[in-house]
């Protein structure tokens, strides 16, 4: 991906038993096109696999509902990420 926005850079801490290290964490947001573009994405290739599952003797009749349920669901999820890390 391309980054669009400056990134957000934080320092992390970790310690294990008497050992400890630095290092950082960096995020950016995304904007509201990329997530758009993510969330037709995702949601796309699975309504392609449901449209292709159809003509899957039998297995279609499963396949096609939980295939446009996920559609739906993890499109909506996908569009929710505001943020990578």
């Amino acid at each position: 991906m391309e980054p669009t926005e400056a990134f957000q850079r934080k320092t992390l801490f970790c310690r294990v038993d008497q050992q400890s290290t630095q290092g950082f964490i960096e995020r950016r947001d995304y904007s509201t096109h990329e997530r758009l573009r993510r969330m037709f994405k995702v949601g796309g290739l699975l309504f392609a696999a449901a449209f292709v599952a159809v003509f899957i003797p039998i297995l279609h009749f499963v396949l096609v509902p939980v295939l446009l349920l996920c559609a739906l669901i993890f499109g909506v999820a996908t569009w929710l990420d505001k943020a990578e890390i």
